[in-house]
């Protein structure tokens, strides 16, 4: 699966819009929050969507995502070629936000990855510092969890089947 952005590259002073994926100067580049998002959407592809694994506290007992209007979301996708599952929450609200889990059709393997990519609506990557960048470390895999999204926040379970 391809995906594109536009535009990509953009040379420092000398831009001529906003936002561009990768700046770069003569020395260094720096990769912006719209990179670090597209490389983890690219590297997370399948061929079923799950709309039903998550719940969000609050949301109606039927309330399938996605929804309009609300400022969370979620993912589900499994990859059969690759046997990997991919769970995407989203909070882009300035309010945690709890999701409760349910993978019990899957046979997840013991251990998963978690990359957590967050950040203060204010902050930007630059030159000097990079504020927003994927944080991943190996976690339980569990069938059943809840699990509590911080503002402003993305987070992606990876697990084997």
């Amino acid at each position: 699966m391809l995906t594109s952005y536009a535009p990509l590259f953009a040379r420092k002073d000398g831009t001529q819009w906003n936002p561009d994926m990768i700046y770069y100067d003569n020395e260094r580049p720096y990769l912006t929050c719209s990179y670090y998002v597209q490389q983890l959407f690219g590297q997370s592809s399948g061929n079923y969507y799950y709309g039903d694994c998550v719940k969000f506290e609050g949301d109606a007992a039927d309330a399938i995502q996605p929804m309009e209007n609300v400022h969370y979301g979620q993912s589900v996708i499994l990859n059969t070629k690759t046997r990997q599952l991919f769970v995407k929450l989203c909070n882009a609200s300035a309010d945690t936000k709890k999701a409760n889990i349910d993978l019990s059709r899957f046979g997840v393997k013991k251990m998963a990855n978690k990359t957590i990519l967050a950040g203060n609506p204010d902050d930007e990557n630059n030159y000097d510092a990079q504020p927003i960048a994927p944080k991943t470390e190996q976690v339980k895999a569990q069938k059943k969890f809840s699990i509590e999204l911080a503002p402003y926040s993305f987070v992606m379970l990876q697990y084997s089947l």
